[in-house]
Parts: C-alpha cells; structure tokens; sequence
C-alpha cells in the first residue's frame, strides 16, 4: 500500500513502473561480472525449462527472455480450488558494448543460467599515420 503525500505530483504510471520493475527484479535476478576478456551473466531461472529461455544479442545489446505457458490447455478441464500459476513472460537487456557476439556460451544448471561472453579484441599496438 502506497500513500498519497502530495496529490499534485502524484502520477499513477509511476507507481505502476516502480511496481512492474520491482516484480521484474524478482523474477529474473541477475548478476553480471566483467573479467579482463570476458563477461559472466548469471540469471536465477529456478522452475524454467531451458527451451524456453531464449538469449538474443543485436549490436551490443544482450537480451534473455523467458515465455513459458503452463496447461493453459486443460484448465477448463479441471475443478481448481486456487489457480496462482499461469503463464509467464518476461525479458531482461543488458548493453555490453564490447562483447563478441560470436563468442556467447550459455548454459542451465540447478535454476540458474550462465552465459559467457569474450570481449573483442581491441588492437594493442598504436598505429601512426604518415602525413604526405
């Protein structure tokens, strides 16, 4: 419950931002640890079958997103009592300026995925450039 502290700067969507991100958070933790030539992502996923975890990768920008649909099928064929579990959907994005899209390795273990994703190589040597 929320309360009203001034009611002409009170907006709505505000609340419900704050309310949706919160319940994010808590779907989806994630932590990310850069290395020296790498980065480690590690999402909490418990409950989620792997096939339906997607992890997508678009100039920089990594993205893992969960679409999961439990027995919509039969549940008008069962008398439930109490029905909390449904279907779910949520994504999280992450920009890595950096990371090598070709280098990405993920894997599931235990509710949790990993993925590892090298650096790309940034030239170590200066380069000069004769003037003519």
């Amino acid at each position: 419950m929320f309360y009203l502290k001034n009611a002409k700067n009170y907006d709505v969507m505000d609340e419900f931002n704050n309310f949706f991100n919160s319940a994010l958070s808590k779907e989806m933790k994630t932590d990310i640890e850069e290395k020296e030539d790498s980065y480690l992502i590690t999402c909490e996923v418990a409950g989620i079958k792997k096939e339906n975890v997607s992890i997508n990768v678009d100039e920089g920008n990594l993205t893992i997103e969960v679409n999961e649909t439990l027995d919509d099928e039969n549940k008008h064929k069962k008398n439930y009592i109490v029905k909390e579990r449904s279907s779910k959907y949520y994504s999280r994005s992450f920009y890595l300026e950096d990371i090598d899209e070709n280098s990405i390795k993920a894997k599931m273990d235990n509710g949790v995925l990993t993925i590892e994703a090298l650096k790309t190589k940034k030239p170590e040597t200066r380069k000069v450039i004769e003037i003519e």
